[in-house]
């Protein structure tokens, strides 16, 4: 995980917002594509820190999101029937 993503363990890190989140995004293609670079040339032991890198963002990413629905928008909207 890119350092500007580390919430300092101090301080109630403040949300993400949607800049912050595009360029993790941007980052773990760039991630992405090192890995695919390293295995073509096969050198797949140099893939793992950044294998290690684009977990971490992932897994950041996936709390982000866990932690940012809440139950209006896991129901279906008003009025919506079920057939």
């Amino acid at each position: 995980m890119s350092l500007a993503f580390m919430p300092n363990p101090r301080t109630k890190a403040p949300p993400p917002n949607q800049a912050s989140i595009q360029k993790m995004l941007d980052e773990n293609s760039q991630f992405i594509q090192t890995i695919i670079d390293f295995q073509n040339k096969g050198r797949g032991n140099e893939t793992i820190h950044y294998q290690q890198l684009l977990h971490k963002n992932l897994v950041y990413l996936a709390t982000i999101a866990d932690n940012s629905q809440n139950v209006q928008n896991l129901l279906p909207p008003v009025g919506y029937l079920l057939f």
